[in-house]
C-alpha cells in the first residue's frame, strides 16, 4: 500500500522525525617551545643488587621560547617522577603566573645517541601526554616532545640540567583567556 505524499508529511510532523544535528566543538591549535630549568630532588632505593629505584621531584622554571599565540607563556613545573631502570617516567604541573595549571604525563628515555647534544652527566629524549588544565587551560589537549639534560651533580645530592620543551596543543574555542575574533 503506498502512502500519499500529505501522509508522509504527517508521519514526519508528528513526532517520527530524523536525529537531532549534533553542535561541532571547534579547537584552536597553538604550539610552544622552550626551556625548563630544573633542579631535581629525591630518594634511591636499592631494591637488590644492581637495580636501583629512583623516586623524586624535578621542578624548576619554563621560560617559553616561541609561542604561535596560544595562553602558554612562562611559568615554572613541579613533576613528581620516578625511575626503575633506564629512563624515567612522571607527571608535570605547569602553573603560570595567573596560578592556572596544567597537567601532563611523560616519558623519557635513554636512547639519546642519534641527537646532536652537548656533553652532559645524563640525556634523555621523551614525550608528554598534555591532558587537563585549570582557569584559561581548561579544556587543553595536546603532546609534546622533550629532550632533558642532567648537567650537574650537587654535594647536597640534587642535580640540575634542563629540558627542551616543544608542544602543540589545543584549546576549545570559547576557553577563558581566548581572543573570539
Amino acid at each position: 500500500m503506498k502512502l500519499p505524499v500529505f501522509g508522509v508529511l504527517v508521519l514526519l510532523l508528528s513526532g517520527f522525525s530524523a536525529p537531532a544535528i549534533s553542535t561541532v566543538n571547534i579547537h584552536q591549535i597553538f604550539s610552544v617551545s622552550g626551556n625548563f630549568d630544573w633542579r631535581l630532588t629525591g630518594t634511591q632505593y636499592a631494591l637488590e643488587e644492581g637495580h636501583i629505584y629512583f623516586l623524586g621531584t624535578l621542578f624548576g622554571t619554563f621560560l617559553a621560547g616561541r609561542s604561535t599565540g596560544g595562553p602558554w607563556s612562562d611559568g615554572v613545573f613541579t613533576c613528581p617522577n620516578w625511575q626503575d631502570g633506564p629512563g624515567a617516567t612522571g607527571y608535570c604541573i605547569f602553573s603560570d603566573a595567573d596560578d592556572d595549571q596544567i597537567f601532563m604525563s611523560w616519558q623519557c628515555g635513554n636512547d639519546t645517541d642519534a641527537l646532536d647534544l652537548p656533553p652532559a652527566i645524563v640525556s634523555c629524549a621523551g614525550a608528554a601526554d598534555i591532558y587537563a588544565g585549570t582557569g584559561k587551560f581548561h579544556g587543553i589537549q595536546g603532546q609534546a616532545t622533550l629532550v632533558s639534560q642532567t648537567t650537574a651533580a650537587h654535594p647536597d645530592g640534587t642535580w640540575s640540567g634542563y629540558v627542551r620543551f616543544d608542544a602543540n596543543y589545543r584549546m576549545p574555542a570559547a576557553s577563558p583567556g581566548l581572543d573570539s575574533g
